[in-house]
């Protein structure tokens, strides 16, 4: 799983249209990595914590790389995962895709958190909801009706976190 989000940051740092996308969805496809929901959610917890841990090593090495590839590559994977889902006019589903991601990603932030205490990295996950809500305004049009409720979902998990 973590070579296919390594493959996808590939892309992402070459170019990130939609054609590209597209043929990595035919790649996660062929992996079966979305057959189901247990292997779906598995997948984006391995991204958000490569994510996390590349963000930590490039820090801590003191390196010129952008510490916030990885995060910044994953919030373009969600959206264009949302986008690309189904049927354009099923904006129910997309909203719901969010909500589950945003779940898993909150579990593992409050599971790093916990494990941690004060070690805890907590801005590549900020970095991760102002990406989210930067990708997400981008492609505002491709969302139709359901822009409104995926921006809620954002900001409501965004102003949970923060308040604890």
């Amino acid at each position: 799983m973590e070579q296919l989000f390594v493959h996808w940051v590939q892309f992402y740092q070459g170019t990130t249209g939609d054609r590209d996308f597209l043929v990595y969805a035919v790649e996660l496809e062929s992996a079966r990595v979305l057959k189901n929901d247990d292997t779906c959610a598995m997948f984006f917890r391995v991204c958000i914590e490569v994510s996390v841990n590349r963000y930590i090593n490039v820090v801590k090495r003191g390196s010129t790389i952008n510490p916030y590839l990885h995060v910044d590559a994953l919030s373009r994977l969600l959206v264009l995962m949302i986008k690309y889902n189904g049927e354009e006019s099923n904006d129910a589903a997309k909203a719901h895709i969010l909500k589950k991601i945003l779940s898993i990603i909150t579990l593992v932030l409050s599971h790093q958190h916990e494990e941690f205490g004060q070690l805890f990295q907590q801005k590549p996950f900020f970095r991760f909801f102002s990406s989210l809500l930067s990708d997400l305004q981008s492609f505002e049009s491709s969302f139709q009706t359901a822009y409104y409720p995926m921006m809620m979902n954002v900001w409501c998990v965004t102003f949970v976190i923060h308040c604890h």
